[in-house]
């Protein structure tokens, strides 16, 4: 039962690693958009200029000849290199929920069996 409820744990954790894993994204050619699979609004970006400067946002439009954020428009002509460094957390939670639900099924399942077991051993039916 242990090693169940560790492996569960364990199981639970790495698909809560993965879906926080930083992206990173190739640039589009100028003037194109990115594929929406790998930038979406509310996404925190970190991008580096062709000049050298660093800018970190928030996304609040994908827009044809950039991305726009608090500081404005960033256009992608102007971009050396583009990370994503925190992704909106809609999708995180869906995979905790569903790990939480699974974890407690387990949980409730064993606990279940362990009453029957104890019924068993103390004579009752």
């Amino acid at each position: 039962m242990v090693i169940r409820f560790l492996l569960v744990c364990t199981l639970v954790l790495n698909l809560v690693a993965c879906a926080s894993t930083p992206r990173y994204v190739t640039l589009p050619a100028p003037g194109a958009i990115p594929a929406k699979a790998e930038i979406s609004v509310g996404d925190r970006v970190s991008i580096t200029k062709t000049d050298g400067a660093l800018v970190e946002f928030k996304v609040t439009k994908i827009m044809p000849e950039g991305l726009h954020g608090e500081y404005g428009l960033i256009a992608y002509d102007e971009m050396h290199s583009l990370e994503v460094k925190q992704q909106s957390t809609k999708g995180v939670w869906i995979v905790v929920g569903v790990a939480a639900a699974v974890l407690l099924g387990v949980l409730i399942y064993n606990a279940a069996k362990a009453a029957a077991y104890g019924s068993l051993l103390s004579g009752g039916t």
